[in-house]
């Protein structure tokens, strides 16, 4: 990745445009004592020729560890972002607090700088003199994305059908009956026309009828079917006419024309608009939003990513969190359209109830869940994949296999639109949502076939049909009664299309060309049906045919005409494809080694000058925040006299460090009697209590979430206190 660095110049005008305190303590550091008269500019000249030595530059890099190339990693993927941005997307690693002094510790060691926008916004840029050194880190993103890859071999423990809550979730994972087998090919095929042949499920009140809920379980067995119902309708296959659903053929047909797992990918879309909707009906989302978050799960699938077969990759969830915050503000860099909000943890939620993720448990890697592409799905497609209408095109396998004469089973592998083919002429008996892949087991009846005969179907369209998907001709039995049906269908026709009555002195015009290719059927002398309803056709037709007045019955009024705006003309994804990253695989490990053994150099060095201790004490809390990157900074170094810690009986020093970092708004690190560890603590207050004095605290937690709850600490039984002293640039 390249970083587009600000130039040097830039670099110094924001150096020289900090408010003094911040420029001289940040020229203190690097510089030592700063002799009257100066120039701010000198100042900052002198600053860059400090940090363009060998020397410097070396002990620099050498300090930098992890936690700096996780923040290093996150500024330059995020160009130059407001300090919310960068601790929004590092959270999961430390609190906030936390976080904000390690960005103001890159500041005061010239890693990154401030610059100062419009109404006083503060954004933060690389040091373009460190260039050649930031190139190194940044582009490692083991850090920032953390993940692992474990042999496929190997067992894991899958939980995302267990008690376990994806993140603030709640709710609809409890009894809603959906789970990841409900959006293969093989059940929402069928469950559309189960869903639309039932016959007014619903009541009254908008729930659905307990007989109606009885015949499809009869079919698929138990699970959320109103639910199920409500995903098809969100992603308007559906549509809900009065207490009855009917098909929108022309949305299926979109569907059915794009991959399996695009098709999955738009399930886990509705799902995750079915959850945000239910959680806030102030989110209902419009058609491009449902289009806008199945691209973007599209794009956010498509950079996880499996290196080898034999080995699959895992995350954790604030490698997923910090991904789609990423992406979610390139995006909206990118593209100006995209103006979508998206809610992590139902996002999250969504792919893992639809199978597009698995959510697993490996104690040995991760105490926490951890998640993986679903293997059995494969790679997401990382080319736009469009199906194309004639399936005769592909290649001819045993879709079907006959189990009786005129009862079959379905082939889980056969696709979303020759199983709706096969559905058109026959009756579901039973779906199998059992283990391993959904089977669809069908019978033809003559129901099903006369359905199938008044939608335009042919018998020798159904016959062929069977023998193509069978591999052989259907079992004659099973033929003549196909033919018989079709043959006691054909005695009665309704068609719904124009009619034309011709008179005797004009019944040439029924063998002259124009017309004669748009007769459907001619019943009588005279009578024509023809195979459209455009009258604008037939009129320019009949006037080819030297006819030119015609009778015209007066229009109905028109109805409302559904308007297609959601899909276009395919729903293929990929639209956000040209996003492209590869954070996974191809990092390493800074060595922690040579960074420790520095700072153990500059303690020794320290103990041999001839400073007052409370100095000393000073300049090893700057080579604890990592200050030091030459010994001449020891050198006519201005440091305060001030004490940062305390011990033991010490009350006076620990009183004194406490009600400092009170009115300074710093936090303590303190150690208790009886117990071991230290905590990290911000004080409230510090006032006698009887014979002690007592610190009022709220501990902070050491990653993650927000402060605890005030705890009191008796002074006298604090065995350590340091103040954990703010940066220059608090």
């Amino acid at each position: 990745m390249n970083y587009n660095y600000r130039s040097v110049d830039e670099w110094k005008r924001a150096v020289i445009t900090l408010d003094d305190d911040a420029f001289f303590a940040l020229m203190n550091v690097a510089l030592g004592n700063i002799k009257t008269p100066f120039s701010k500019q000198k100042l900052a000249e002198e600053l860059q020729a400090f940090l363009l030595r060998d020397e410097v530059r070396r002990n620099i890099e050498t300090l930098i560890d992890e936690n700096d190339i996780r923040i290093l990693s996150a500024l330059a993927l995020l160009g130059e972002p407001h300090r919310k941005e960068l601790a929004a997307m590092l959270a999961g690693s430390a609190n906030l607090i936390v976080i904000n002094n390690q960005i103001q510790n890159l500041e005061e060691r010239y890693l990154i700088f401030r610059l100062i926008g419009e109404n006083e916004q503060i954004t933060f840029s690389l040091n373009p003199l460190l260039a050649d050194i930031l190139n190194k880190y940044i582009v490692n993103y083991s850090y920032l994305f953390p993940s692992y890859t474990v042999p496929v071999s190997e067992p894991v423990f899958d939980i995302q059908n267990s008690s376990h809550q994806y993140g603030n979730v709640k709710g609809f994972d409890a009894g809603n009956g959906i789970f990841a087998g409900l959006f293969s090919d093989a059940v929402i095929a069928p469950a559309l026309e189960l869903f639309v042949l039932a016959q007014a499920p619903y009541r009254a009140d908008g729930l659905w009828k307990k007989k109606s809920i009885e015949e499809i379980e009869s079919v698929f067995g138990s699970f959320g079917i109103q639910n199920y119902a409500s995903l098809l309708c969100r992603l308007e296959l559906l549509r809900k006419t009065d207490n009855d659903l009917e098909a929108n053929e022309k949305k299926i047909t979109a569907f059915s024309r794009i991959s399996p797992y695009e098709r999955r990918v738009y399930c886990s879309a509705a799902l995750y608009w079915e959850e945000r909707c239910r959680q806030s009906m102030n989110d209902l989302p419009t058609g491009n939003h449902l289009r806008g978050v199945a691209d973007f799960m599209y794009v956010f699938l498509n950079h996880l990513t499996n290196n080898r077969q034999e080995e699959a990759r895992v995350y954790p969830e604030q490698t997923l969190l910090r991904l789609i915050k990423f992406l979610m503000r390139n995006l909206s860099e990118r593209y100006i359209h995209f103006t979508l909000s998206i809610e992590e943890d139902v996002f999250i939620f969504a792919l893992v109830k639809t199978g597009l993720l698995n959510c697993v448990s490996l104690p040995r890697i991760c105490k926490e869940p951890l998640y993986m592409l679903n293997s059995a799905l494969g790679q997401p497609p990382k080319t736009r994949t469009f199906m194309p209408a004639d399936s005769g095109a592909k290649e001819k396998t045993a879709k079907i296999s006959f189990n009786g004469t005129f009862s079959y089973l379905i082939n889980p592998e056969t696709d979303f639109s020759d199983i709706r083919r096969l559905l058109a002429f026959s009756s579901v008996t039973r779906v199998d949502t059992g283990s391993g892949a959904p089977l669809i087991c069908a019978e033809i009846n003559r129901t099903a076939v006369l359905r199938a005969l008044e939608a335009g179907a042919t018998v020798q369209g159904i016959t062929g049909m069977l023998a193509d998907f069978s591999g052989g001709m259907p079992d004659s039995s099973l033929a003549w009664s196909i033919e018989d049906w079709g043959k006691r269908a054909g005695e009665v026709t309704l068609y719904d299309t124009l009619c034309v009555t011709l008179s005797p002195e004009r019944q040439f015009a029924a063998h002259m060309p124009p017309l004669k290719k748009l007769i459907l059927a001619q019943p009588a002398p005279g009578v024509l049906i023809l195979n459209t309803k455009n009258k604008n056709l037939v009129t320019g037709a009949l006037a080819k045919c030297g006819i030119d007045s015609v009778a015209l019955p007066k229009d109905d009024i028109p109805g409302a005409i559904p308007h297609f705006t959601q899909y276009g003309e395919s729903m293929t994804l990929g639209g956000y494809m040209s996003v492209q990253h590869s954070f996974f695989g191809n990092t390493w490990d800074k060595d922690k080694k040579d960074g420790e053994a520095y700072k153990e150099n500059l303690y020794m060095n320290l103990e041999g000058i001839n400073l007052f201790d409370t100095q000393k004490d000073a300049l090893k809390a700057r080579i604890n925040r990592r200050l030091i990157v030459s010994l001449s900074q020891f050198e006519s170094v201005k440091v305060n006299n001030e004490k940062l810690e305390a011990r033991g009986l010490d009350f006076a020093g620990k009183s004194s460090i406490a009600k400092q970092a009170l009115e300074a708004h710093e936090l303590l690190e303190i150690e208790m009697n009886g117990e071991s560890g230290r905590i990290v603590v911000r004080p409230v207050s510090v006032g006698k209590r009887e014979t002690d004095t007592v610190l009022v605290a709220a501990p902070v937690r050491n990653s993650g979430g927000d402060i605890q709850k005030n705890m009191e600490y008796p002074l006298g039984k604090v065995k350590y206190i340091r103040r954990i002293k703010n940066s220059t640039f608090s």
